[in-house]
């Protein structure tokens, strides 16, 4: 596989291939530690939400989810108290629903069919199904400009994330903040499954990276790379914290099985129990999953290029 030369977070030329998995491979940069995905071109099925049981995602993902979204919206209002607020990737409007209970106006971006299917009927009239920043050129009743716009769990999801940053920066009014969530590589789960994988063994790998999705993670940040490629964009961070692949609280939730069948009682058990030292290890050595960043336009910073960029279906789990 051709291994790409120059970091798109710090813009270093020390980009190297890191392992190679047969079906893929990793690249790190030797700069700012961010991570890149090598893999064929493979996409089938244009929707990954096609398959998806919304109900079955609630069961399993939306504790933590509401946990992160209100921890988002409290760091948030640190530095814009109300207005309206552009959620990018907004997959099934779970964030959409927090944001108005936040006391913002809350709107939404999704270009998944199915998943808009599922926004649109709890936010009728303030969803677009498309890309960003296109979508907003022909889309009715949304202001030209937001006070906050944000991107969770999405950045990872787009190969080039350099247009969607100059985007992001002219789409926020005066004042406005862009809010990230973005995996981590330097997360316990991401290292503990690294170290263990190998070119036979991979198959937890691929899915932290989601291979075999259309969009899988063709990048994952650390806190170094997530501030660097920000302020190479325009913006100043104000806000930053990382946060685990779930809760205490949460985790239990957090291990279900997506398709729902019923698995053994031991088997539960060992997975829950398994969350829990994860998390609990996590907290012990200051390795989380999950890095947040709040960020607002740098004033002294030349204005970037709103150039047409793909926005991709937040993952699913």
């Amino acid at each position: 596989m051709e291994t790409q030369k120059t970091c798109p977070a710090c813009h270093a030329a020390d980009v190297h291939t890191e392992a190679e998995y047969g079906t893929f491979a990793t690249l790190a940069c030797g700069q700012c530690g961010h991570m890149l995905l090598q893999r064929p071109i493979a996409p089938t099925q244009p929707d990954d939400y096609i398959v998806a049981d919304d109900a079955a995602l609630r069961r399993m993902l939306k504790s933590t989810r509401d946990k992160e979204f209100d921890l988002c919206i409290g760091m948030v209002k640190q530095h814009v108290h109300g207005g309206q607020w552009l959620d990018i990737g907004c997959s099934f409007g779970w964030f959409l629903d927090r944001i108005r209970a936040g006391g913002y106006e809350s709107f939404g971006i999704e270009p998944s069919p199915t998943a808009f299917d599922f926004a649109s009927r709890s936010s009728p009239g303030r969803v677009l199904n498309g890309e960003f920043p296109e979508a907003l050129a022909t889309a009715q009743g949304f202001p030209a400009q937001f006070s906050v716009l944000s991107a969770m769990d999405v950045l990872e999801h787009i190969p080039d994330p350099s247009a969607f940053l100059g985007a992001a920066r002219d789409a926020l009014a005066p004042g406005g903040a862009l809010l990230l969530k973005v995996p981590s590589n330097d997360g316990i789960l991401f290292r503990l499954t690294s170290q263990l994988s190998s070119p036979k063994r991979h198959a937890t790998l691929g899915r932290l990276w989601q291979v075999d999705f259309n969009y899988p993670h063709w990048h994952y940040y650390c806190q170094e790379s997530i501030r660097r490629m920000v302020e190479n964009h325009g913006f100043r961070i104000v806000a930053q914290r990382s946060i685990p692949f779930s809760f205490l609280s949460t985790a239990h939730d957090r291990v279900r099985n997506y398709d729902g069948k019923h698995e053994p009682l031991l088997g539960r058990v060992a997975k829950t129990v398994a969350a829990y030292l994860l998390i609990s290890l996590s907290y012990l050595v200051r390795r989380f999953d999950n890095v947040i960043v709040v960020a607002t336009p740098n004033a002294m910073a030349p204005a970037a290029s709103a150039s047409s960029t793909t926005n991709r279906p937040t993952e699913l789990s």
